[in-house]
């Protein structure tokens, strides 16, 4: 690993990456560290990637009650508009289509 990124010009920075183990049947023994050459690597259960969490379980609850989380933020941030008499019906539909579905459906067509 080492080889090949210095070949390309990359370098491992130890304490940015982190490894997490996937696969069908649950690992029973876990281990904190792994030690790859001169590299000791943190094994992670969970990580958020581009906004979206990954877990090992490759469950996807965790994201979904984030998500809808973001969604309740984005929404009780602009409360007053969207309760104002002031503003109209439309406009109000458009802040939703605009600042609060967005915000929910990120990364929803990857959930199964």
């Amino acid at each position: 690993m080492d080889v090949e990124a210095k070949r390309i010009g990359l370098h491992i920075n130890e304490e940015k990456t982190k490894i997490m183990l996937l696969g069908k049947k649950p690992l029973e023994q876990r281990m904190s560290r792994l030690e790859i050459g001169p590299y000791n690597f943190e094994v992670v259960r969970s990580f958020t990637y581009l906004g979206s969490i990954i877990n090992e379980n490759q469950d996807e609850k965790e994201e979904v009650k984030s998500r809808i989380a973001a969604g309740n933020r984005a929404y009780f941030s602009i409360v007053r508009l969207i309760k104002s008499r002031l503003v109209s019906r439309t406009t109000k539909f458009t802040l939703y289509k605009t600042l609060i579905r967005p915000v929910v459906t990120y990364g929803g067509e990857t959930w199964p």
